[in-house]
């Protein structure tokens, strides 16, 4: 899950084929009736397309393979203009997973020895980074502050540990006490980090606040066994991620900061993995149908309410295509990306219709 398993299924895309379509806006209806608007994200000439990040004024970053096999990062503005960008020593790939309202973006690059390593971009300067002695280094997120959270290997250990990274260039590492693992998933702007741990009794949830105090946590139900794993947390400190029951079922929750649970699954879905939650509560993610080729759709969720599934209507609906969100801004526009008929992957941005 998190960002690992987005290059993991962008990985997984079977076509290599181009397009000629650029933009296309595209209305559509969700299940709840509310009218949305779709429009389609492509790199020129690109064999895929994945938007990974959008920010309050609607700069979108992702990533795109645009000849041969060599991934590059792309930022979209709101006029729809879109510019390329790639690591200095990047081999193998370069990706944008976030970007702050400042337009400040992270992501990591892959070298020619297929070891991750961090960058920042800002105004026209990309900044490459690792954390000092990291087999790899992963960035997952940025916040409003410049501040980078990710997970990194120690070249002296096999386990992963979290990171964070001042706007300054200075880095903190940290670890939750006991895990074999530290795995960071989100950070919010009050500097608080959500992510996953594993220990000699399974995976479970944790936050860590600014001052560097741990909560461990696990969502009533679930199976340590499987486990607990916080995708995203907004700046309330809610949580939203994944939980599996003792049939290694995916489920949705969210988590309030005094520790209060909401569970859901999005309908008719076999699986319900979600992503990300801005700072309205509202939760974006996907539900799997493994029945249909793990067909997969994307939902919104937003309190105690029923998930309201969409998808992009130039989706595929066969095996292994479907619609896949991957962040929600504060205005509550989605981007993520969506497999055609031919299964080539195209990014997306979803806006709701004012008054719809």
């Amino acid at each position: 899950m998190g960002a690992a398993l987005q290059l993991y299924l962008a990985s997984m895309q079977p076509s290599i084929r181009t397009t000629n379509i650029c933009v296309a806006l595209i209305a559509a209806t969700t299940a709840a009736g509310k009218a949305s608007e779709f429009t389609t994200i492509d790199c020129p000439g690109a064999a895929f397309t994945i938007a990974s990040g959008i920010n309050t004024s609607g700069q979108i970053v992702g990533y795109c393979e645009v000849s041969n096999e060599v991934t590059t990062a792309f930022l979209r503005l709101p006029n729809g203009a879109l510019k390329t960008l790639s690591a200095e020593n990047a081999v193998r790939g370069t990706y944008a997973v976030d970007i702050n309202d400042a337009g400040v973006i992270a992501g990591s690059y892959v070298d020619s020895l297929y070891q991750f390593h961090g960058f920042t971009y800002s105004g026209s300067t990309l900044t490459e980074f690792d954390v000092p002695g990291a087999r790899y280094t992963n960035p997952v997120g940025i916040n409003s502050s410049g501040v980078v959270a990710g997970t990194f290997g120690a070249s002296s250990e096999p386990y992963n540990r979290g990171f964070l990274r001042v706007a300054t260039g200075n880095i903190t590492t940290f670890y939750v006490p006991n895990s074999m693992t530290t795995q960071v998933n989100g950070i919010n702007d009050a500097g608080e980090v959500a992510g996953l741990l594993v220990d000699s009794t399974g995976y479970h949830g944790y936050v860590r606040d600014a001052f560097g105090n741990i909560t461990v946590f696990d969502v009533p139900g679930s199976d340590p066994r499987f486990g607990t794993e916080p995708e995203g947390i907004n700046s309330s400190g809610q949580v939203t991620g994944v939980w599996q029951d003792s049939t290694n079922v995916y489920h949705g929750f969210t988590r309030q900061a005094s520790g209060e649970f909401t569970t859901f699954d999005a309908p008719g879905s076999t699986h319900t993995i979600p992503y990300s939650i801005n700072d309205s509560g509202e939760v974006t993610g996907n539900g799997y149908i493994t029945e249909n080729n793990n067909l997969g759709y994307s939902f919104t969720q937003s309190g105690a309410s029923v998930p309201s599934e969409f998808e992009d209507p130039l989706a595929g609906r066969d095996q292994e295509h479907g619609t896949f969100a991957t962040k929600i801004n504060a205005e509550g526009r989605i981007v993520g990306w969506y497999t055609d008929s031919v299964g080539m992957a195209h990014g997306f941005v979803r806006d709701v219709l004012p008054g719809k």
